[in-house]
């Protein structure tokens, strides 16, 4: 298989123009060789929109930042810097995401982006982290029989409106905080957790999970939250999950607002639109299986930094510092199954056919074959149905949709935590 430096090398090797070309897909990752585009005029593409909004985190918190629109909305400190303090990914499913005026802030020109996000929640043990999920979870199926009329509670229970409400109210600190709209329900579990938020490490707060939402304190003696999340089910359902290689770290998805206020009417309605026709070209393209999906430029060591994912995993100090992000939350084995299926691509290019079935056995058997310790395709049986089907024969494509199903994994999960976190920052910094 080559070992683990080859491996994570291999998508940093020099693309051999006299081999054959194979399918689309064979194509779509190609090893890029970084220096050979300084020497190529590339045309300037410019994002489809871009320019200062205020961002609004609390009602006496609006902090202008600079958002730039190209395939998924970024917003920056300022124009000049090149690591994002947020990315907030507008790929389609279901209901989510989407662009509208808003009426929760006092503001004429104000709208919200309401997309899905991911939250990492990290405890102590096992034991603790499975307590969580089961509480939640619970809490989760009690939100969804209340939406169908299904069954009704004794408890003070939070709308999504008021939940919007409580999350606008929130401060950074207790010296001077806002009155909350209504008094807190009662507690349905407790205890602390570590949080890993944007553009930081892991850092632990006291959570508290109340009918319809889960609140998290600097301290336990705090008296008003530092961070409310919302457990509606009005767009999407939330979900909370266990690594199963890291039993300790809790991922957590669920619907999340964005709101922000234009200078006028015409920027407001410009930024509606353009936000929306992004998301439904996203339906259109796939922007997940291209190299270069509209609006970017092509990658160099002059180019600007923000990049696709798939960028990302074909420079090689890029791929280095992506590989050490996603070993803290848990997506190592994501990343180094994602990788080999590069290699094993390239095998057949290169080398006799004579090694094709060996090579995807071992494959196989070292990522997705039933009973191994690190299971990535745990919950995906009929994946591994269609690809142990797919090994009598093998070809190019025996991996495809395990590969995409992984890529699209990282991209979800990890890729927007990584372009804001300080690994980034060290990645930008080294190839300025």
């Amino acid at each position: 298989m080559g070992g683990e430096e080859s491996t994570l090398n291999c998508c940093a090797r020099v693309r051999d123009d006299d081999s054959p070309r194979y399918n689309e897909f064979a194509n779509r990752f190609e090893p890029i060789q970084t220096q050979s585009f300084e020497k190529i005029k590339v045309p300037v593409h410019v994002p489809v929109k871009e320019g200062y909004l205020d961002k609004i985190r609390s009602e006496k918190q609006r902090k202008p930042r600079y958002f730039r629109l190209k395939n998924d909305l970024y917003y920056f400190n300022t124009r000049e810097d090149i690591c994002p303090k947020g990315a907030i990914l507008l790929y389609p499913r279901g209901r989510l995401p989407f662009a509208q005026p808003c009426e929760t802030v006092n503001h004429p020109y104000s709208f919200e982006v309401k997309y899905h996000n991911v939250h990492f929640f990290r405890a102590e043990s096992d034991v603790i982290a499975n307590e969580w999920k089961d509480a939640i979870d619970l809490e989760i199926s009690n939100q969804l029989a209340l939406e169908k009329g299904d069954t009704q509670r004794d408890l003070i229970v939070s709308t999504p409106k008021s939940i919007e409400n409580r999350m606008l109210h929130v401060v950074n600190n207790n010296k001077n905080p806002s009155k909350l709209d209504e008094k807190p329900a009662f507690c349905l579990h407790q205890g602390y957790l570590e949080k890993k938020a944007f553009g930081s490490e892991w850092k632990k707060y006291w959570f508290v999970l109340r009918p319809g939402e889960i609140e998290f304190y600097s301290s336990k003696e705090d008296r008003y939250p530092k961070g409310v999340l919302s457990l509606s089910v009005t767009y999407t359902t939330p979900s909370i999950s266990v690594k199963s290689n890291r039993s300790n770290i809790l991922v957590f998805r669920n619907c999340r607002s964005l709101f922000a206020v234009a200078e006028n009417e015409e920027e407001q309605k410009e930024w509606i639109s353009s936000i929306n026709i992004a998301i439904e070209q996203q339906k259109k393209d796939s922007p997940l299986e291209k190299k270069h999906p509209v609006g970017w430029k092509r990658p160099g060591k002059l180019r600007e930094m923000l990049a696709p994912l798939g960028d990302i995993l074909r420079d090689p100090s890029g791929l280095d510092y992506f590989r050490t992000f996603v070993k803290e939350l848990g997506y190592e084995q994501y990343l180094l199954f994602w990788l080999e299926v590069q290699q094993y691509k390239r095998l057949l290019k290169k080398e006799n056919n004579v090694y094709m079935k060996p090579f995807a056995i071992v494959l196989y058997d070292k990522y997705m074959k039933e009973g191994i310790s690190d299971d990535i395709f745990a919950d995906q049986p009929d994946l591994k149905k269609d690809t142990l089907k797919a090994l009598q024969i093998p070809s190019i494509s025996t991996f495809y949709h395990a590969q995409m199903h992984v890529f699209k994994i990282l991209w979800e999960e990890c890729y927007a935590q990584f372009l804001t976190s300080d690994c980034f920052a060290k990645f930008a910094r080294e190839i300025r």
